[in-house]
């Protein structure tokens, strides 16, 4: 079991035939009962694309946080997820940059939040420090190296918090 800060609810390994292994939060008395799953738990494999998707949106719509999101692709396939109804997006790059290859994508920005860096090189630290933060819930790799975006995720004082990352 696993204790939240607040050490007032805690994390239990459900053990269900239709649950197995799905992290289920337990009132701290006996007598308060299942909170609410964690994530989502599926009781069948997963076989296709729409599977996938139809699993994405049983979290809800989550805030997705992209590093360096000047990249047409990206938008795109974030765009795809907000049609679908499991995105909230945050872009995370300089503004200029995002919103010419929004153009030349045809993605509409309208109600995006879009965080301004002065530098390229500043989006993913910027992007970590949502996520940390907890104003972004999913970490999404823009138009930049992988070692780029592991550096400040990996960063001891202002990464992400490892315990807290499936």
């Amino acid at each position: 079991m696993l204790r939240t800060v607040a050490g007032v609810m805690k994390w239990q390994t459900c053990q269900t035939q239709n649950l197995v292994g799905c992290k289920l939060r337990v009132g701290s008395s006996p007598t308060a009962g299942i909170r609410g799953i964690a994530s989502p738990c599926y009781s069948r494999p997963m076989k296709s694309f729409t599977d996938i998707v139809a699993g994405a949106r049983g979290f809800g719509r989550r805030r997705f946080v992209v590093a360096q999101a000047a990249d047409p692709v990206v938008l795109e396939a974030v765009e795809a997820a907000r049609r679908e109804g499991f995105c909230a997006p945050v872009l995370v790059g300089v503004r200029g940059e995002i919103e010419a290859a929004a153009r030349s994508a045809d993605v509409p920005l309208d109600n995006t939040r879009i965080v301004d860096v002065a530098e390229k090189a500043d989006a993913a630290a910027a992007a970590v420090r949502l996520v940390a933060s907890g104003e972004g819930d999913v970490l999404v790799k823009g138009l930049l190296q992988t070692s780029e975006l592991l550096k400040p995720v990996l960063d001891k004082t202002t990464g992400l918090d490892r315990k807290s990352v499936v």
